[in-house]
C-alpha cells in the first residue's frame, strides 16, 4: 500500500500594531491604520497601497516596510517581501518582526537555510517569539534536522500553550521519526483546540492505521471528511484503512471519489488497483496501475 507523509504547512507572518508618532508623523500613523485594518480584512492589495503612501510620507521608518512585507507575502510575492523585511532591516537592525516576515518569505522559497538564520536573529533580538520558533521547525523539518525542528515546535508551544500549527507540525516530524504515540498526542492536542482541524483528524489517522488502528483511522478519517467533503487525501487514508480491513468494496469507493476530486492522484489509481486485484478484477487493476504509473512514472519502480 503507497502510504501518504503528513504534511507540514502553515507559515504566519507579523503584522504590527499602531506605533506613537510625533505630530508631523500623523498622516504615516494614517495610513498605516488603514493599511492594517485592509490586511485583516484579507484586502491585501488596499494594504500594500496604504503602506506604500506612509512609505512616500516617511521613507525612514521601518514598520510601513515590514507591514507591506507581510501583505506581499500573503499574496505570494515572496521577493517583494524580502526586499521590504531587507529594508526595513537597513534602517532598524534590531526590528525582529522585520527578521521574521524576512525569514517566512525565504522559507516560501526553498531557501531553509536563509529561513534558519532570520528567525534565529529575530529570536536573538527577542526570545518570546512563539512564531520565529515555530517557522524555524518547519524550515529545520524541511532540511531533515527532525530533532531541531522538534525542539523549536516544543519551544513554541512552551511559549503559546495555544499554539495549534506548532502541535500539529510537531506530530508532523513525531510521525516521520516513528514515534507514533507522541504524534498521536500532538494532532489530539490540535484537534482539541482546533475541533474543525481536518488535517489533524487525517493525519491522526494516518498514525492510527500505522499502529494497527484500523477502525480508529477510518473513524478519523470520516470526521474529516465531514468537515470538508472536498478533502481527497481524507477519502484516500480511510480507503487504505479499509482495504486493510479487508472492506475492498469501501475502500474501491473511497478511492474513486479520491479520484473524482483529485484526477491526477496517481497514489489513489495505484492502490484502487491493488483493491480490485484483491477482489479478483485484473483488468480493472491493470488499468488502475497503468493510469498510475503514466501519473507518476516512479510507482512502477
Amino acid at each position: 500500500m503507497k502510504q501518504p507523509l503528513p504534511c507540514i504547512f502553515l507559515l504566519a507572518v507579523l503584522l504590527l500594531g499602531p506605533v506613537a508618532f510625533s505630530r508631523e508623523e500623523s498622516s504615516v500613523e494614517t495610513w498605516l491604520k488603514s493599511g492594517n485594518q485592509k490586511y485583516l480584512h484579507g484586502d491585501y492589495d488596499g494594504a500594500i497601497a496604504d503602506f506604500t503612501e506612509a512609505i512616500h510620507f516617511y521613507p525612514n521608518l521601518a514598520e510601513p516596510y515590514c507591514n507591506r512585507a507581510a501583505a506581499r507575502e500573503k499574496k505570494g510575492d515572496h521577493d517583494g517581501a524580502i526586499a521590504d523585511s531587507t529594508e526595513a532591516i537597513h534602517i532598524a537592525p534590531t526590528f525582529a518582526a522585520a527578521y521574521f516576515n524576512r525569514g517566512v518569505a525565504r522559507e516560501h522559497k526553498g531557501d531553509h537555510a536563509g529561513a534558519i538564520a532570520d528567525c534565529t536573529e529575530a529570536l536573538r533580538i527577542d526570545p518570546s517569539l512563539a512564531e520565529a520558533y515555530h517557522t524555524r521547525g518547519i524550515a529545520r523539518e524541511n532540511k531533515g534536522d527532525r530533532q531541531g525542528a522538534i525542539a523549536d515546535f516544543t519551544a513554541a508551544i512552551r511559549i503559546d500553550l495555544k499554539h495549534v500549527e506548532a502541535y500539529y507540525n510537531r506530530g508532523v516530524a513525531r510521525a516521520r521519526q516513528g514515534d507514533l504515540k507522541g504524534a498521536i498526542a500532538d494532532y489530539t492536542e490540535a484537534i482539541a483546540l482546533n475541533p474543525k482541524y481536518a488535517e489533524a483528524y487525517s493525519n491522526r489517522s494516518v498514525a492510527r492505521e500505522q499502529k494497527g488502528d484500523h477502525d480508529g483511522a477510518i473513524a478519523d478519517c470520516t470526521e474529516a471528511i465531514r468537515i470538508n467533503p472536498k478533502f481527497s487525501v481524507a477519502y484516500y487514508n480511510r480507503a487504505n484503512s479499509r482495504n486493510e480491513k479487508g472492506d475492498h468494496d469501501g475502500a474501491i469507493a473511497d478511492y474513486t471519489e479520491a479520484i473524482r476530486l483529485d484526477p491526477k492522484y496517481a497514489e489513489a489509481y495505484y492502490n484502487r488497483g491493488v483493491a480490485r486485484e484483491r477482489k479478483g478484477d485484473r483488468q480493472g487493476a491493470a488499468a488502475d496501475y497503468d493510469e498510475a504509473i503514466r501519473l507518476k512514472p516512479k510507482l512502477g519502480r
